[in-house]
């Protein structure tokens, strides 16, 4: 078994990157991948025999349209992952499955010595809430929306389950599915931001949940 966080130490300094549009690795995330164009097959094949499986997610920036097929530009935050299934076929296509290992900020985009792209990524570190508030409203709101139906307390408590920052970016996941807040939450460093974000988005669930109980 491979040391992950030694091995995205080691990985960051000249890290292979996928450019996708309106797609945030978030932590904990895990993303399926259809890999088909061949400077992709080639990052995959690049990843699996140097990296130890291991390259980035970038995300493009609108615009990119114009100028794919080369170099368009990405937002500086960036998820890591590292390759935990894979399904070569026949044609030289493969299925991936990418797990999120890290996250950074992107430094610098390396001259091109591949067909796919290069970066060199400054990892960075969940800082630790300084108290539980936050985190305790995020836990309390959750069971509030575990007690509309037994659907929602199945969901609630399998999330209640969860601590600390795993039970904020299993959160996140769920509720956040525009590529602003998605980048916002992944270059975040504070817990307690991290867990405000998450609260104004739960809150807004409920909201909605007595909007509809009033309307029925």
């Amino acid at each position: 078994m491979i040391d992950e966080q030694r091995a995205l130490r080691d990985a960051v300094a000249r890290l292979p990157i996928f450019p996708l549009p309106r797609t945030v690795l978030l932590p904990g995330s895990v993303l399926p991948l259809h890999v088909f164009e061949p400077r992709y097959r080639a990052l995959v094949a690049f990843a699996q025999s140097e990296t130890r499986g291991i390259f980035g997610i970038g995300t493009l920036k609108p615009g990119y349209e114009a100028s794919y097929e080369g170099r368009p530009a990405i937002w500086p935050e960036v998820g890591v992952g590292r390759i935990v299934a894979h399904q070569p076929l026949p044609d030289g296509r493969c299925n991936i499955i990418l797990k999120a290992i890290g996250r950074g900020i992107l430094v610098q985009e390396h001259r091109p010595r591949h067909d796919f792209r290069e970066i060199e990524l400054a990892l960075r570190e969940v800082v630790p809430p300084s108290d539980s508030r936050a985190y305790d409203q995020v836990r309390a709101l959750v069971h509030q929306i575990g007690l509309y139906s037994v659907q929602a307390k199945s969901e609630a408590d399998r999330l209640l389950a969860l601590e600390g920052s795993e039970l904020l970016d299993g959160l996140a996941r769920k509720l956040f599915d525009d590529v602003d807040t998605c980048r916002k939450y992944l270059r975040e460093d504070h817990l307690e931001v991290r867990a405000a974000m998450v609260q104004v988005a739960l809150a807004d669930v409920l909201a909605a949940a007595f909007t509809e109980v009033g309307e029925a």
